[in-house]
């Protein structure tokens, strides 16, 4: 019998398929850059009328465009859904496109705004030093710092207009959608003042007051950069209830039953976040309650992937984190509080503990 001596491998099938898997991923920069550009430049209107058109015709529309690249641009943004491709005829070099569901979600001015926030200069540069948070575990320096030595995120937002109004309007693109799930979570029927702590723009808090005709007062809360950017909004059809304050919730909030925080203590590690609830343990009133409406970071919830990465962005740009109940739970007990509830999953509530 002859000896086999070429010492060949056998031929792995697989390997193309898992290494162009692992390359894939690499290319997640290209997808989230595209799509804040052509966000940016309002391509989705131009397909409003669920008409196909041309990319030399979208172009010329939109003025200072190349067409070849706006091509390559949403032929690869087809393939993850965003603009639909009409390749039936021409095959991939057709340069006809048309909306689809995900791209009429760019003409919605709550995803516009947040994906002009996430995918933002601010964040996106950013991600260059990721590398120095694996070694020194702290926050990012190239997003906040832009040569000027801001120590952490927020100080460079309030020192530059353009930054905090796309993070205030992307806050309240990411919020807003989700505030009928949140309170139909929620019962205020047993308070009469609330205070929404990091309310930015005031969205919450008025909803909350429209829809508990009881509550006495409405309070947004917040620091002096964002009030003061508040007061370019149109208040003239405001409720008489609702009213805005100044401060610092590491120092002091307003006296009241109730207080929400909507994607606010995930900004803050261990200690900021235990601090945040001592300030509110000091002004709660008897039998108040604390509602943090966030993602728990849990395995049998949706969006689990979603939420992991969120956890990384949070720890890369403030150090804040996305919780698990058991991190829920020992935050709270830390400050004072217990846990009353894990409402679905999306929602805390915690109440002081009173020896």
């Amino acid at each position: 019998m002859m000896e086999n001596t070429n010492n060949q491998q056998p031929i792995d099938k697989d390997y193309y398929k898992r290494q162009i898997g692992l390359i894939e991923i690499t290319q997640g920069a290209y997808k989230a850059r595209c799509l804040h550009l052509v966000t940016k430049l309002n391509v989705a209107s131009l397909l409003a009328d669920e008409k196909p058109h041309s990319v030399d015709e979208l172009a010329k529309q939109l003025g200072g465009v190349d067409a070849t690249t706006l091509h390559k641009i949403m032929r690869g943004l087809s393939t993850i859904g965003v603009f639909k491709h009409h390749d039936q005829e021409e095959g991939v070099s057709s340069r006809i496109f048309s909306q689809s569901d995900l791209s009429r979600m760019l003409n919605d001015k709550f995803t516009r705004d947040a994906i002009l926030f996430k995918g933002g200069d601010g964040v996106y540069n950013g991600l260059n030093d990721i590398g120095e948070t694996l070694k020194t575990g702290k926050a990012s320096v190239a997003l906040h710092s832009a040569g000027k030595g801001y120590s952490n995120f927020w100080e460079y937002i309030w020192d530059n207009p353009t930054e905090l109004g796309l993070f205030e309007r992307g806050m309240t693109g990411l919020t807003s959608p989700l505030l009928p799930y949140f309170l139909d979570m929620s019962d205020f029927s047993k308070f009469k003042v609330v205070v929404d702590l990091g309310g930015s723009q005031g969205v919450m808090i008025q909803e909350i007051l429209k829809q508990n005709k009881h509550l006495e007062k409405g309070i947004n809360f917040d620091v002096q950069e964002t009030i003061d950017n508040n007061k370019k909004l149109d208040r003239s059809k405001v409720d008489p209830r609702f009213s805005e304050v100044v401060g610092s919730f590491f120092e002091s909030v307003p006296v009241a039953d109730c207080y929400t925080m909507s994607k606010i203590i995930h900004d803050w590690d261990a200690k900021e976040a235990k601090g945040i609830l001592e300030t509110i343990g000091k002004s709660i009133k008897p039998n108040g309650k604390v509602f943090i409406y966030d993602l728990i970071l849990e395995k049998d919830r949706d969006y689990y992937s979603y939420r992991t990465w969120k956890d990384v962005d949070l720890w890369h740009s403030v150090n804040g984190r996305q919780r698990c109940e058991k991190e829920y739970t020992d935050l709270a007990a830390s400050a004072g509080f217990k846990i009353d509830a894990f409402v679905k999953d999306y929602m805390v509530i915690m109440s002081k503990i009173v020896n």
